[in-house]
C-alpha cells in the first residue's frame, strides 16, 4: 500500500479513506505475523515517469490517477508507515499495468524464493488482487 493509493493525496480519495479505515489496519496486523512465521513479504509499488512517457493510457482508471505523483522516490511511491517495512521485505517496482505480476520481476522472485503458495493482500480487490491471482496461476 503506497501513498498514491491509500495516502491523503490518492487519486480516488473516498476509496483511499475507506482503505485506511478498514483494510490498512488489517494488513498492518497481518504483516508481523507473516514475518514471524518466516513468510516472504513482497511489496509491489507502481511508479511512472513524471512525463508519463511509456505509461498506460487506455483505461479510465489511469485518467483518474493522472494527477497523482507516482514518480520514482516521490511521495506517492512511498509505502505507508503502517506497513512497518522491514529489511527482510522485498520491494518491487512496476512501470506499467494494473496487476503486480506484469511489469515487475515478481514471478521470477517468487520462483527463486521457492514460493508455492501466495497470500495476496492489498486494497485493490477489484483490480490488482484479481490480476495477481489470475497471472500467478
Amino acid at each position: 500500500c503506497q501513498g498514491a493509493i491509500v495516502g491523503p493525496d490518492a487519486g480516488l480519495g473516498a476509496l483511499a479513506a475507506e482503505a485506511r479505515r478498514e483494510a490498512l489496519p488489517a494488513i498492518a496486523r497481518l504483516l508481523p505475523a507473516a514475518r514471524a512465521a518466516g513468510v516472504s513479504v513482497v511489496h509491489c509499488v507502481v511508479q511512472r515517469r513524471p512525463d508519463r512517457r511509456g505509461s498506460n493510457h487506455n483505461a479510465k482508471l489511469f485518467a483518474v490517477g493522472a494527477g497523482v505523483d507516482i514518480a520514482p522516490d516521490g511521495p506517492g511511491t512511498q509505502l505507508v508507515p503502517e506497513l512497518d517495512v522491514q529489511p527482510s521485505d522485498l520491494v518491487l517496482h512496476r512501470w506499467h499495468g494494473i496487476g503486480p505480476m506484469g511489469g515487475t520481476d515478481l514471478d521470477a522472485v517468487l520462483r527463486n524464493l521457492g514460493v508455492t503458495t501466495i497470500v495476496a493482500v492489498g486494497v485493490s480487490v477489484n483490480v490488482a488482487i484479481p490480476n495477481l491471482v489470475m497471472d500467478a496461476v
